[in-house]
């Protein structure tokens, strides 16, 4: 939501304002009566309020336009990008890719599954075969204590 012109028309009003409340300063340096006093005086708090909310305003859409967030959605195609009005369009191509796409990353899971299997394997397939002739030879030299 572009605020750019709100905050330009605050900026107007509140030089506006700034510049009628230095004028009723001067007024009531020159005040005679009581009553000057008082009706300069009120009229110096209202602009001071309207001073006073138009720079929290101002503040508020500075602190709004520092923490804007801008969603872009970047594809190669336009089917492939998101439709948020249109939920319901038919669209076979996006259900086309999307489902290459699974297959590709199911086909990349099962090639990281063999890397791993390899590798553990390299590690643990020496200490098996140990383990499998030690066995063997323990056995057999159970069943022929003398070797023959």
């Amino acid at each position: 939501e572009d605020v750019t012109e709100e905050y330009s028309d605050s900026q107007v009003q509140l030089r506006n304002f700034e510049a009628e409340e230095t004028q009723f300063l001067k007024i009531l340096e020159t005040a005679k009566t009581i009553q000057e006093t008082l009706d300069v005086t009120r009229e110096i708090s209202r602009v001071r309020g309207n001073i006073d909310r138009l720079k929290g305003r101002m503040q508020y859409l500075e602190k709004n336009v520092a923490m804007a967030t801008i969603t872009i959605n970047l594809a190669t195609d336009e089917a492939s990008l998101p439709v948020i009005e249109q939920q319901n369009q038919w669209r076979p191509l996006v259900v086309v890719k999307n489902a290459l796409r699974g297959v590709l990353a199911t086909f990349k899971a099962l090639s990281y599954l063999i890397i791993w299997v390899v590798i553990f394997g390299a590690i643990w397939l020496p200490l098996i075969v140990i383990v499998y002739f030690g066995r063997r030879w323990w056995k057999a030299r159970k069943q022929n204590p003398f070797g023959r």
